[in-house]
């Protein structure tokens, strides 16, 4: 993912026990930046780098919390700091972050420049990260960030969500190239709602339902469509294309003694499908402009 002083970037994580970050730096310029982990509605922790020999570790909650809510840790890197590597026709620092409950480590050039353990007193840096953000200062070229593992979701693991608390969840790509999505609703409410399909820095779609009986399938950077029936409609829509749709019969429906409505979707490559109580409720075929 590329970001700058300009373009900051904030990514969602799924909360795990180990953490690798990789940014790619210049080698001909000092540039000054901080990463920022946070958790559930706030800051765990950042770490920032002035140069290519100096930073700091911010723990939130941690310590005496004498600076800004927390504790900040300065440190100089190890063996001269970080180092140029040669990465195919040009050079460029890289540095990889490790971070789990007990250490924040940084390594470069297949050194380790900084080890911070963490203990009873270190706040929310014990904590796993939920988001990391970015910020830069001076430099206005463009940075890169990679992360390195984000583990796939627990199959049958349930995340709650609302209007003001959202989630984000790092998904990683399956081999059959299914994914399977499950939504529990209110029998007794109409839920308008909308689940965000993202890629490699973009969207690529998204689902949105108004009611038990309608919605539409965003498809980013799809070409315009002609369709008009009764049940669907096809239209131009921010850089990609909308597809308004009914559900088929009387639309979700809750089981006979449930005080919940279960929604299931199944995407893959060639198609996305709604199902609700055994029934599919809406296909969607993609084909070569979708």
């Amino acid at each position: 993912y590329e970001f700058s002083r300009y373009q900051p970037i904030t990514l969602g994580i799924l909360p795990q026990g180990e953490e690798k970050y990789e940014v790619h730096l210049p080698c001909s310029r000092e540039v000054w930046f901080k990463l920022f982990l946070n958790g559930d509605g706030e800051q765990n922790m950042h770490i920032e780098l002035f140069d290519k020999r100096r930073g700091n570790i911010y723990c939130n909650k941690a310590g005496a919390r004498n600076w800004y809510g927390g504790e900040r840790t300065d440190f100089r890197m190890l063996d001269g700091g970080l180092q140029c590597e040669e990465d195919g026709t040009n050079s460029k620092v890289i540095i990889n972050v490790h971070k789990t409950r007990d250490h924040v480590a940084l390594s470069n050039a297949g050194r380790m420049v900084y080890l911070q353990e963490f203990g009873a007193n270190d706040g929310n840096c014990k904590l796993p990260s939920q988001e990391l953000s970015t910020q830069v200062w001076h430099y206005t070229g463009t940075l890169s960030l990679g992360i390195l593992s984000i583990p796939e979701p627990a199959v049958g693991d349930m995340y709650e969500f609302s209007k003001d608390e959202p989630v984000t969840l790092g998904i990683l790509p399956v081999e059959d190239g299914n994914e399977k999505y499950e939504v529990h609703l209110p029998c007794s409410r109409e839920v308008w709602f909308k689940l965000f399909l993202n890629g490699d820095g973009e969207q690529n779609m998204h689902i949105e339902l108004f009611d038990k009986r309608r919605g539409n399938i965003y498809c980013n950077k799809a070409g315009a469509g002609l369709i008009s029936e009764c049940w669907m409609e096809v239209r131009d829509w921010y850089g990609g294309e909308r597809t308004d749709f009914r559900l088929s019969g009387d639309g979700l429906k809750c089981e006979e003694g449930e005080s919940k409505l279960v929604l299931n979707i199944l995407k893959d490559d060639k198609h996305l499908s709604i199902m609700n109580s055994g029934l599919i409720l809406y296909l969607q075929q993609f084909g070569a402009e979708d």
